[in-house]
C-alpha cells in the first residue's frame, strides 16, 4: 500500500521554506522518485525508498516500527512528513484516487535515513509509514498511509516529543474522512 502519491504544483505552506535551494518535482510520485519531505527544521527532496537486502523498502508498518532494528533509530530521531494532495491504490485493475474530504493537503508520516547508493555515494531516502486501513479504505486495500493534519504533523515532527505520543499518531484516519474516486482514464473498459 501506498505505491504512488500526488503533490500539486504550487504547494506552499507556512514554515516551509521552498526557496531556490531545492528543486521540487510535482505531480505523481513513484518509488525511487525524489519527493518533497519536511522535517522539524527544514524541507528537502529525497529519494522514496531505502535499500535493504537488495530490495527497495518504500513503506513501514506502524505496528512493527518500534520492533524492527532497521526502523527503531529512525523513528526516534529521523521523522519526516511527506505532503500530498492524494495517493493512489488499485483494485481489480482500477486505479483509485484517495484524498481527505476536509483538507486539500495532508502529511504522510515517514522516516528517513542515509545509505550508500550504487555509485558508492551517500544518499538520503525515506519510507512512508502505513497502518491498518479504516473502513472506507479496506474496500480497496488492507493498508493506508498514516495521514496527519497540520497539528498532528507538528507533534509528530517535534524532536523533543514523547515517543508514546508519536506512536499514538500512527493510525488510520477516522471512518468517513476519505474521498475515494476512480482515477479518470484508468478504469478498465467493458466490452458490453
Amino acid at each position: 500500500m501506498c505505491g504512488r502519491f500526488y503533490l500539486e504544483e504550487g504547494f506552499s505552506h507556512k514554515g516551509v521554506n521552498l526557496d531556490n535551494k531545492i528543486s521540487i518535482e510535482y505531480g505523481e510520485r513513484l518509488p525511487s522518485n525524489k519527493a518533497l519531505i519536511m522535517t522539524y527544521s527544514e524541507s528537502d527532496t529525497m529519494k522514496w525508498g531505502l535499500p535493504y537486502e537488495n530490495k527497495l523498502v518504500i513503506n513501514a508498518r506502524s505496528e512493527s516500527l518500534f520492533d524492527k532494528k532497521m526502523f527503531l533509530e529512525l523513528i526516534k530521531s529521523k521523522r519526516c512528513v511527506i505532503p500530498a494532495n492524494w495517493f493512489y491504490d488499485w483494485k481489480n485493475g482500477v486505479k483509485y484516487k484517495i484524498s481527505l474530504k476536509e483538507d486539500k493537503i495532508f502529511y504522510m508520516a515517514g522516516i528517513y535515513g542515509k545509505y550508500i547508493n550504487k555509485e558508492n555515494k551517500v544518499e538520503n531516502g525515506f519510507v512512508i509509514i502505513t497502518a491498518s486501513a479504516n473502513k472506507e479504505m479496506s474496500e480497496i486495500h488492507h493498508r493506508i498511509p498514516v495521514m496527519l493534519n497540520e497539528d498532528e504533523k507538528d507533534i509528530y515532527l517535534n524532536p523533543d516529543g514523547d515517543l508514546m505520543t508519536v506512536k499514538g499518531l500512527l493510525r488510520a484516519v477516522e471512518d468517513g474522512s476519505l474521498y475515494i474516486t476512480a482515477d479518470s482514464g484508468s478504469e478498465q473498459l467493458s466490452l458490453f
